[in-house]
């Protein structure tokens, strides 16, 4: 329970750390890298299910509190805590079973982006907000690619490296 909290607080720190960093930057850079993805899938792989999610929805949350990005309203920050939650949870859920790791990743990848696409379809119109189109969600899609691309070849080095290490 102890290393759990350690592990949970130290993925937190460094995912804040991380969005203070691209939030210096215009706002697409963090839209293309998609650094807190990458954060919240190496928590969930390295820490498991419980602390990747719970890391996931709490980072844009703390992020949007502290900083002011990613905005509360509209609701962004909520949006994104749901769909790195969703990443967190399945990297976890997946590896701690024993599966693959990319397809753990691929498999959060599109559940936590079907999440995100729900969220701005159907829940922001509900709320009043008009926050895109499927076509829009398309194009960010799109826009994400170099991040996921990164994410397929630095996580599992990452990990591997860990591992060898004795670190994890």
């Amino acid at each position: 329970m102890n290393k759990k909290l350690a592990a949970l607080g130290m993925w937190l720190a460094l995912g804040f750390i991380i969005s203070l960093f691209f939030h210096q930057f215009p706002l697409k850079v963090g839209q293309i890298l998609l650094p807190l993805h990458f954060i919240v899938i190496l928590a969930g792989v390295i820490s498991g299910p419980y602390v990747g999610g719970i890391s996931g929805f709490l980072t844009p949350l703390f992020s949007a509190l502290i900083v002011g990005k990613p905005p509360i309203q509209p609701p962004i920050a909520f949006f994104m805590s749901l769909e790195l939650l969703t990443y967190g949870v399945i990297t976890g859920f997946m590896t701690a079973r024993g599966k693959n790791l990319y397809l753990s990743m691929l498999t959060a990848w599109i559940a936590g982006r079907l999440v995100y696409a729900l969220e701005i379809i159907v829940i922001a119109p509900m709320l009043g907000f008009n926050l895109g189109t499927l076509p829009s969600l398309l194009l960010s899609y799109l826009l994400g690619l170099p991040g996921v691309a990164i994410q397929l070849f630095l996580i599992p080095v990452v990990f591997k490296r860990l591992k060898n290490s004795g670190v994890v």
